[in-house]
């Protein structure tokens, strides 16, 4: 898996600042435990508040993209540093 991270401390249409973290180009078959034994390493996993894969609508399958989200920007910091060095 080579993810590459996208910007954590996404902004809404609102400009307030969230702890979601846009990941993409990652393999199909990426599990929600491999995700969180990655982010394991830095010790934000349990901070995780939830984490949402990209599906296509009509067949089910990953797009290879996943949005995570943190209970903090902190958190969603930690995890994007240790993703961009895959």
């Amino acid at each position: 898996m080579a993810p590459a991270a996208g910007t954590s401390g996404t902004t809404t249409g609102k400009n307030e600042v969230t702890p979601t973290l846009s990941v993409s180009g990652i393999n199909w078959w990426t599990t929600e435990d491999e995700l969180r034994d990655i982010i394991s390493v830095v010790g934000v996993e349990k901070n995780i508040k939830e984490i949402a894969f990209r599906e296509n609508k009509i067949n089910g399958k990953s797009l290879g993209a996943v949005n995570i989200e943190f209970i903090d920007i902190e958190s969603s910091e930690k995890a994007k540093a240790k993703l961009t060095q895959l």
